[in-house]
């Protein structure tokens, strides 16, 4: 299928954007909010560029908005064109000015709480130029959608579309406090976690089964959680109360094992409830080129983390 070349070649790049805007969130509604404008002029802007195309972009009913083949070959012809407009610009502007600008950064609300907040301070001080909007929240945010800059994401990223940078190794660790420890039977073996209160995450993957390994030596160990949390600074909150076992992130509980307040169990043993192998990651938008308030804060918050957290 060609693509229908359009009436006029002197094409509006407002109307290209509402339609990726649009062909991106499934919503007139949406685009609406965002361009603080009523539903039926991102309406009007679309039908406007169907008829400049003379093609059909867009099935529409009551209840639903698809792409039609046109409107999906147009997106994948336009979008990178688009983007590369834009990083043409953002190029030559960062030629001449400091790092500026609203940078959007999403991340878990213990990452945020523990490691991002108390840094927030210093990037302030050396950019000044850069505003922050932070979102934190447990779950997966549509990084396209939202109009993120940086997500900071836990685990393994499937979508090739996207740029990913790891920024840290995880590493799982059993913690208890030294008060549960001293109160409960002593834990040599890992089936000894059998006779104690454990808590785990929401997750099915977390809350069903904990993998330890030594030497060549794994298995899978079925837990039953006296306590299940969806947020990992609630569950360490939980262990400081005397209230369990659990398995957390390193980075989580770094200054906890650090000055006593909790104890790690099994230190001999790896444990894991998804891979031993775990990363965090520094996940952006797929662009030819990345806008200097971005790096900028790449290159911070790497830095700090691997200069300034041994874990």
């Amino acid at each position: 299928m060609q693509l229908i070349h359009a009436k006029n070649a002197r094409m509006n790049i407002k109307l290209i954007h509402i339609f990726l805007a649009v062909y991106r969130t499934g919503s007139f509604a949406a685009v609406a909010e965002e361009e603080n404008v009523a539903p039926s002029s991102i309406s009007r802007a679309i039908s406007k560029l169907e008829d400049r195309l003379t093609v059909r972009l867009f099935n529409r009913t009551t209840r639903t908005l698809a792409p039609t083949e046109a409107g999906d070959l147009y997106y994948h012809k336009v979008a990178p064109l688009i983007e590369e407009l834009y990083s043409s610009e953002q190029e030559i502007a960062d030629h001449t000015q400091a790092p500026s600008g609203r940078l959007r950064i999403t991340a878990s609300v213990s990452f945020g709480q523990l490691l991002l907040i108390p840094l927030i301070k210093e990037f302030k001080t050396l950019y000044p130029g850069i505003e922050l909007d932070l979102y934190l929240t447990d779950h997966r945010t549509d990084i396209i959608g939202e109009k993120i800059d940086i997500a900071i994401r836990h685990g393994d990223i499937t979508d090739n579309s996207l740029i990913v940078r790891k920024l840290m190794d995880v590493q799982y660790l059993l913690a208890a406090s030294p008060a549960y420890l001293e109160k409960h039977d002593p834990i040599e073996k890992p089936k000894d976690l059998a006779k104690h209160s454990l808590i785990s995450f929401t997750l099915d993957d977390y809350k069903s089964f904990w993998r330890f390994k030594k030497a060549e030596h794994t298995f899978e160990l079925p837990i039953h959680s006296a306590i299940s949390v969806s947020n990992a600074s609630v569950i360490r909150t939980l262990l400081k109360d005397d209230l369990g076992i659990a398995l957390l992130a390193n980075w989580t509980i770094a200054s906890d094992l650090s000055d006593g307040t909790l104890e790690q169990v099994l230190p001999a043993w790896d444990v894991a409830a998804t891979s031993f192998n775990q990363t965090i990651s520094l996940v952006m938008p797929s662009r030819a080129y990345t806008p200097m308030k971005t790096r900028a804060f790449i290159n911070f918050l790497s830095e700090k983390l691997n200069q300034e957290r041994n874990f």
